[in-house]
C-alpha cells in the first residue's frame, strides 16, 4: 500500500486537532515511522478487545478463552509489516532544488547518471521549457522508480523479516518451556506435540498454539471449559475442526464473522446479510445443492408418499431435506445429527448418501439429465482451489508495458492524430522523441509515470476485483479468499473450474478495446490491464486433506506456471497459462498439466468441451487413458513435422471412443479441426527465456483429460 501525506505540520484529520497534535510530535521520518508502527499495534490490541467483549456465541466463547489462556502471544501483532517511509520534500530539494542551484544540471549526472543527464539537456533546449519545470514533471517517475525502489531494498537488508511476532518466534527457539507451561492450558497443543513444535495447519505460516482434540470426548470435554453444551457441538465441529491447530492470527480471523454481525444493527440486518464461512465440503457440493434445491418439493412429496424405505434410508431423506431447504450441505453437521440418533456411522454414512440420491434419480424425483449420468449421482469429496495472479505486475507498476518508448509514444500518436491539426502532431512527436530518451535515461520502461497513471491502475484492480467476485460468488458458486484485481484465490466446486478461470480472465482484460464498462449503461470507462496475461493454477483437492498443504501446492504450481512461455512459428506467448493438478497421486510430487490461457489459444475451452461430452456419454470416459497409451507415438509424430499423421491418429482414437460412431462422427472431425484451430498440434512449450526441454501442447492436453477423467467425485 501506498499512502501520500502532506507535510507533518499541516497534517489534520476532518478539521480537528487531535491527529494533527500527535503529527506534530513526530519531527522526523523515524519517529512517523515509530507512530505508525504504534497504531498498527494498538489496532491490533482493540481487535482482541472486540473479541473478547463482543457477543456471547459458541465461537466467540471459545476465542475469548483461548485469548485469555494463551495472553503472551496475542499480545503483539503476529505479523511484522515492513514499512518505508520517505520525506517527499526532502527528495525534492535533492533531486530537483539543489541541481539547479549554480543554473547548470551537472547535479543529476552524479545522482543519476550521464544518460540522463544527457536527455534533460536536450529536452530542454529543443522543446524550449525550463529546466524546473521538466524536472518537477518527471519528479514523480524519481521518487517511484528511483527513492522508493532503493528504500524498500534497503529495508530488505537491514531488516530481518519473520512472518510473525517476537514471541512466536521465541516459542520456536524454546518449546520445551512453552510445553511446560501450557501442557493443562485450554486446547493445548502440547498434550499430543510435546517434542516439537508445529505450523498452523490453516495459513501453513506461523507456529500453532492450540491443538483441538481429535476424540469426540474429549472435544466435548475441552469445549466444556469454555461453557459450550454439548447441543453446539455439530455447529462448533464446523468451526474448529478436531485435529486441527491454529495460530493467534487464525484464532482471530475465525471469530471476526460474530463480532462483524454483533456490530451490525438489528434494523440493518433486517436489509442485509453477512454471508455465511463455508466449508471445504459444503462447498464441494454447492453444485449438486444447486440441483436439489430446484428439485426440494418433489423430494418433500415422494417422502410423504413413501411406506416402504428403511429407517436409515428416510432418516437420511429428512436430514438431506433440512439441508436442501437451509441452502448449504454441511458433511460433519449432517453425519452429527445422524450418529446422535443413532442411524448411521461414519463408515457408511457417505454409502447411505450416494443411495438415496440415485433413488430420488430412479423414481423419477430428480431428472436424471441434471446428472449427466447416474453413476455421478454422488455427494462430492473434491473441490477445487483456485489461484490467479497477473503476470509482471511489477513491470505494470513500474511503467514497463514490454514494448519501448519510442513504439508506445507512436501508437498513442497514431490514434491522436485525427484529432490533432499538423502543428499539435509535429510538437506531440517531438515531446515523444525526448521522453522516449528520458525514459531510457531513468532505467529504460515503457511511460513516465505520473499519479494519473497510478490512479488508473489503481481503479482498475478495483474493478477487476469487483468483477472477480462477482463471477466467483454469485454465477459459480464459488467461495473468494481474496480478491486484489490482479490476485485471486477462491475455492469451487469441481464442475465450475474451468468456467470461473476463463470467465475471470476474460474480464481482467477488459469488457471492450481494453477498458472496463461499468455504472448504469455501461458508460463509465476504466482502463484495463492488457499489458500482460494472468496465469492461474487449478488444484483438485479432498476435502479432508489439510487446506494450507493444499493452498502451498497451488501457490508453488503457480509460481511454475509463471516460468513458461508457448512457441509456435516464430510467434511466442510468455505466461498466461493454466497449471491443473489433481490431489492424492500416487507419488509425493504433485502431478500437473500447462496449459495456454491467452485468448489467440482456446485449449482450456477445448478441454472443458470434452470433459462435458465425457460426462454426458457422447465420448467414453477411456478416452483419455486410450490417447495416453498413444501420446508418445504422437509427440515423436510432431516432432518430426508429421502434423497431419499426429491429426489421424488423434481422430482416429476419439472416433474408436465414440458412444454412436454413426451419429457422432461428423462431432469427431470437427473436434479435431477445433483442436487444430486451438494451436493443440501447434505449440510447444519452454522455459521463461530458455531453450532446452520443449514439449509439445498435445502432451499437456491430453495429460490434463486423464486429471479431469474421474470428475467430480
Amino acid at each position: 500500500m501506498t499512502l501520500a501525506l502532506p507535510k507533518l505540520d499541516g497534517l489534520k484529520w476532518g478539521g480537528e486537532e487531535g491527529l494533527a497534535e500527535i503529527v506534530r510530535a513526530c519531527s522526523n521520518r523515524g519517529e512517523l515511522r515509530s507512530f505508525i508502527l504504534e497504531s498498527y499495534k494498538r489496532s491490533w490490541e482493540q481487535l482482541l478487545e472486540s473479541v473478547e467483549g463482543d457477543g456471547n456465541s459458541c465461537v466467540l466463547r471459545i476465542a475469548k478463552t483461548l485469548i485469555q489462556e494463551y495472553r503472551d502471544y496475542f499480545s503483539d501483532p503476529p505479523i511484522a509489516p515492513r514499512l518505508a517511509v520517505i520525506d517527499v520534500g526532502r527528495v525534492y530539494d535533492e533531486y530537483v532544488d539543489k541541481p539547479l542551484e549554480k543554473g547548470d544540471l551537472e547535479g543529476l549526472r552524479a545522482l543519476i547518471g550521464e544518460e540522463f543527464e544527457r536527455a534533460v539537456r536536450e529536452a530542454v533546449e529543443d522543446l524550449e521549457i525550463k529546466p524546473r519545470e521538466l524536472l518537477s514533471k518527471l519528479f514523480y517517475h524519481i521518487l517511484f522508480t528511483l527513492i522508493l525502489r532503493r528504500e524498500v531494498q534497503y529495508l530488505k537488508l537491514c531488516e530481518k523479516r519473520i512472518p510473525c511476532s517476537p514471541k512466536l518466534l521465541q516459542l520456536t527457539q524454546n518449546y520445551e518451556d512453552f510445553v511446560k507451561k501450557h501442557e493443562s492450558s485450554f486446547m493445548s497443543i502440547a498434550r499430543t506435540d510435546r517434542r516439537i513444535w508445529r505450523y498452523c495447519t490453516v495459513c501453513g505460516v506461523r507456529p500453532a498454539i492450540v491443538r483441538f482434540p481429535i476424540s469426540d470426548a474429549v472435544y466435548a470435554k475441552e469445549v466444556g471449559r469454555a461453557g459450550i453444551d454439548e447441543g453446539d457441538l455439530p455447529m462448533l465441529k464446523a468451526w474448529f475442526k478436531p485435529g486441527e491447530a491454529l495460530c493467534p492470527l487464525c484464532i482471530v480471523k475465525r471469530a471476526l464473522k460474530d463480532v462483524v454481525e454483533n456490530r451490525v444493527p438489528d434494523a440493518l440486518k433486517k436489509v442485509i446479510r453477512v454471508r455465511p464461512v463455508e466449508s471445504v465440503e459444503e462447498i464441494s457440493n454447492k453444485y449438486l445443492l444447486r440441483v436439489l434445491e430446484s428439485r426440494s418439493e418433489d423430494v418433500e412429496e415422494m417422502l410423504r408418499r413413501t411406506k416402504h424405505l428403511r429407517e436409515s434410508e428416510y432418516a437420511v431423506m429428512n436430514i438431506l431435506l433440512e439441508f436442501i431447504e437451509k441452502g448449504r450441505f454441511s458433511y460433519d453437521e449432517m453425519l452429527e445429527n445422524l450418529k446422535r440418533e443413532g442411524i448411521a456411522a461414519e463408515s457408511n454414512f457417505k454409502a447411505l448418501l450416494d443411495e438415496t440420491l440415485r433413488r430420488l434419480i430412479r423414481l423419477g424425483v430428480i431428472p436424471r439429465e441434471d446428472f449427466l449420468k447416474e453413476s455421478w449421482a454422488k455427494f462430492r469429496d473434491y473441490y477445487a482451489i483456485i489461484r490467479g495472479d497477473g503476470d509482471w505486475m511489477g513491470k505494470v507498476v513500474g511503467g514497463n508495458l514490454e514494448m519501448e518508448a519510442r513504439e508506445y509514444a507512436e501508437k498513442v500518436l497514431e490514434i491522436l492524430k485525427p484529432y490533432l491539426n499538423s502543428g499539435l502532431a509535429q510538437r506531440y512527436e517531438e515531446c515523444c522523441e525526448h521522453a522516449a530518451r528520458l525514459v531510457r535515461g531513468l532505467g529504460g520502461g515503457t511511460v513516465l509515470l505520473s499519479p494519473s497513471y497510478h490512479s488508473s491502475l489503481s481503479a482498475s484492480l478495483m474493478v477487476t476485483a469487483l468483477k472477480d467476485v462477482e463471477v466467483v460468488h454469485g454465477g459459480e458458486l464459488g467461495a473468494v479468499v481474496f480478491a486484489g484485481g490482479d490476485d485471486l484465490a477462491a475455492l469451487a466446486p469441481v464442475e465450475r473450474v474451468f468456467d470461473i478461470i476463463l470467465r475471470t480472465r476474460e474480464h481482467y482484460w477488459g469488457d471492450d478495446r481494453g477498458f472496463h464498462s461499468i455504472g448504469p449503461s455501461g458508460r463509465v470507462r476504466v482502463p484495463a490491464l492488457v499489458a500482460y496475461g494472468r496465469s492461474y493454477c487449478a488444484r483438485i483437492a479432498h476435502v479432508r486433506d489439510p487446506l494450507q498443504r493444499e493452498l502451498r501446492v497451488a501457490n508453488r504450481l503457480l509460481d511454475e506456471v509463471k516460468e513458461v512461455e508457448w512457441r509456435a512459428d516464430g510467434e511466442t506467448l510468455k505466461k498466461d497459462s493454466l497449471s491443473l493438478s489433481y490431489g492424492r497421486t500416487s507419488t509425493g510430487i504433485p502431478v500437473a498439466s500447462k496449459l495456454p490461457l491467452h485468448p489467440s489459444v482456446k485449449t482450456v475451452e477445448k478441454l472443458r468441451d470434452i470433459w462435458i461430452k465425457m460426462l454426458k456419454g457422447k465420448i467414453s470416459m477411456n478416452f483419455p487413458e486410450d490417447a495416453a497409451a498413444l501420446r508418445e507415438e504422437m509427440v515423436l509424430l510432431l516432432k518430426y513435422g508429421k502434423e497431419d499423421s499426429a491429426k489421424e491418429l488423434f481422430s482416429y482414437l476419439v472416433k474408436r471412443n465414440l458412444a454412436n460412431l454413426a451419429e457422432d462422427s461428423a462431432m469427431a472431425e470437427a473436434l479435431v479441426e477445433d483442436l487444430v484451430q486451438a494451436g493443440v498440434f501447434k505449440y510447444w512449450r519452454a522455459p521463461l527465456g530458455g531453450e532446452r526441454k520443449l514439449a509439445p501442447l498435445l502432451g499437456e492436453f491430453l495429460l490434463s483429460l486423464q486429471m479431469v477423467r474421474n470428475l467430480p467425485r
